[in-house]
């Protein structure tokens, strides 16, 4: 599977229900097959919350860099 419909799906599946809970969402902006590396954009509520950092780096950061992805944010 390419790095991109992989990064799709885990994000589908696992990321973005957890961020529409809190009227957030997540949008994949690019994807760079080469290094691994995606960039994300955070939408919504979550974008000015204190929580964001816990967001990044226990949901996003982690559920994305299990399968060796890389994350950075626009």
């Amino acid at each position: 599977m390419a790095l991109r419909q992989e990064v799709e799906a885990i994000i589908e599946e696992r990321i973005a229900p957890l961020l529409r809970a809190d009227e957030s969402g997540i949008e994949l902006v690019e994807v760079d097959d080469a290094q691994s590396e995606v960039v994300v954009r955070i939408t919504g509520a979550l974008r000015a919350c204190p929580g964001i950092t816990f967001v990044k780096t226990d949901v996003i950061e982690r559920t994305l860099g299990a399968r060796g992805v890389r994350v950075r944010y626009a």
